[in-house]
């Protein structure tokens, strides 16, 4: 038997708007997730929650990750008012990319930080930009708005208790007893320890994770010892009184008073700092300057270790 089969031609597309797809959610949802295995749809708070929402499940599906609280099941689309959304075509073309940015979002109210620069690179930037808007880190990734009804005193009250002072570590041989921060600052008179921020954002990721986690260990083990507000950190280099001019001087905060001719001491000088404590003229003292270190620049200025650069850097 020979079996002849008719060549099919595909018809002409018609002129006109194309036609509407038919909803397969609620039309009365804005945005919406569905995964398609169950058939279990989401309310998503806009497009970009949704999008983002949909590729960490994409992400998830990629790793096979099914044994997991909220595995992946089948795909996750979409939806616009019920019906299944997609970008428009020119939004993926090579001259225009999208581009990732966040805003912050109190966590009781929903209002958005929309300040000159509401939206930002990184949530780094995003959560800071808030906070010096006097809004309120809680310390597990959520923001609290200034607004001061019940609701969001309550959620302010409710950041996580500080951790109990950590107790029984013991120090590992060969440490010395007085301990290595203090043989570290050696036979300095040092009282604080400054580092440049612009510094610490350079390191890399896995040094700055490392070093924050230390960073909030202390913080939490001495949340219970009362601490200045603030700082005032002004860079400069370290002189002898004696060594200084008198514009110098002025600027150390250092006043100099010379004896009268009828003086024992004719025409040596006395000094004293900002709090009438006299000086000698072998003391020390802060001489301010200019820092060396550039600004952090919102977390966007980078200085190449000296152990990452390159042979011929």
């Amino acid at each position: 038997m020979t079996l002849t089969t008719t060549p099919t031609t595909t018809a002409p597309a018609l002129p006109g708007p194309a036609v509407d797809p038919a909803p397969v959610g609620d039309e009365s949802t804005e945005w919406a997730l569905w995964l398609t295995g169950t058939g279990e749809q989401r309310p998503m708070r806009d497009h970009i929650t949704a999008l983002l929402t949909a590729a960490q499940h994409t992400a998830q599906a990629a790793l096979h990750d099914t044994g997991s609280l909220g595995a992946p099941v089948d795909r996750a689309v979409v939806l616009h008012r019920g019906r299944v959304w997609s970008p428009e075509p020119h939004a993926a073309s090579g001259a225009v990319q999208p581009v990732l940015l966040w805003s912050a979002r109190c966590k009781v109210c929903g209002e958005p930080f929309d300040e000159e620069y509401g939206h930002h690179s990184t949530v780094g930037e995003a959560v800071e930009q808030a906070v010096d808007g006097e809004w309120t880190d809680t310390g597990g990734g959520w923001l609290i708005c200034g607004s001061d009804d019940r609701d969001h005193e309550a959620a302010r009250d409710s950041r996580p208790a500080p951790a109990a002072p950590i107790t029984g570590q013991n120090p590992l041989p060969g440490i010395p007893a007085d301990g290595p921060v203090h043989s570290w600052f050696g036979l300095t008179y040092a009282n604080y320890l400054v580092v440049p921020r612009t510094l610490l954002q350079s390191m890399p990721a896995s040094w700055q994770q490392r070093t924050v986690a230390c960073l909030t260990e202390l913080d939490q083990a001495f949340a219970h010892v009362a601490r200045a507000e603030a700082y005032d950190v002004v860079p400069g280099t370290v002189r002898e009184v004696g060594e200084l001019t008198d514009a110098q001087l002025a600027a150390a905060g250092v006043q100099a008073e010379t004896h009268d001719e009828d003086s024992t001491t004719s025409g040596e000088s006395r000094y004293s700092d900002r709090d009438g404590q006299e000086l000698q003229p072998h003391d020390w003292v802060l001489l301010p300057g200019t820092d060396p270190v550039p600004h952090y620049n919102r977390g966007r200025t980078r200085i190449t270790p000296y152990g990452r650069r390159t042979a011929s850097a």
